[in-house]
């Protein structure tokens, strides 16, 4: 079902590893701490970049569904099909749900819906049991995404700056030089460019459609 975020309170920040691992991964002094940071802001960005946009840290957001072929106001309830009992929302996991606005009306949580916080579902309720969703319109405004970064997603982080900063004067990722014949080259890559053990981590954040 298509649906148009607003992130209406933004994480402090979106970098996934911070300085001080970093420092002590690679053992080096304070004097570099600008090319660290862009290193990590880099890196971040990539992670963010390779989990199909998805941002880890939480964050309030506002998601608005419409049925495909209406916009607000187009047609009436009633003509609506219904929809499915599950809405899928796209920041997982869901920590809490601030409101739920179907066609206008506010619903009430546990009575009218309710959400699984690790599937990223929210269940329409009638008189307390399942029902199917019917609307032109759901606007759901909830905290959805990690207090911390998840030490995966952080490891994963950490490997992309390690490389970055180590690989002045070659290509990041490369595995294996070879002289005989003359020079071949391997690398540890994705088809995205990552290194494959960094990109097997962001894909399993990936949250699909």
């Amino acid at each position: 079902m298509p649906s148009s975020i607003i992130t209406t309170v933004s994480a402090t920040s979106q970098l996934y590893v911070t300085l001080a691992v970093v420092r002590d991964e690679l053992g080096v002094p304070s004097g570099e701490d600008d090319r660290l940071n862009r290193l990590i802001a880099s890196a971040s960005a990539r992670a963010i970049t390779a989990m199909g946009g998805r941002r880890i840290l939480a964050e309030t957001l506002t998601e608005t569904f419409r049925v495909p072929g209406y916009a607000a106001g187009d047609g009436p309830a009633d003509m609506i099909e219904p929809l499915r009992e599950l809405c899928y929302l796209s920041r997982l996991p869901i920590v809490s749900i601030t409101s739920v606005v179907e066609d206008g009306i506010t619903l009430v949580a546990n009575t009218d819906y309710d959400f699984h916080p690790e599937e990223g579902w929210v269940r329409r309720l009638s008189s307390g049991y399942p029902a199917a969703w019917s609307f032109e319109t759901l606007a759901i405004t909830y905290v959805g995404g990690f207090a911390t970064t998840p030490s995966d997603i952080e490891q994963a982080v950490l490997s992309l700056v390690t490389d970055a900063y180590r690989s002045r004067g070659r290509a990041p990722g490369l595995k294996e030089i070879e002289v005989p014949g003359v020079l071949r080259e391997a690398y540890w890559v994705s088809d995205e460019g990552l290194p494959q053990a960094a990109q097997d981590v962001f894909d399993s954040y990936t949250v699909r459609a």
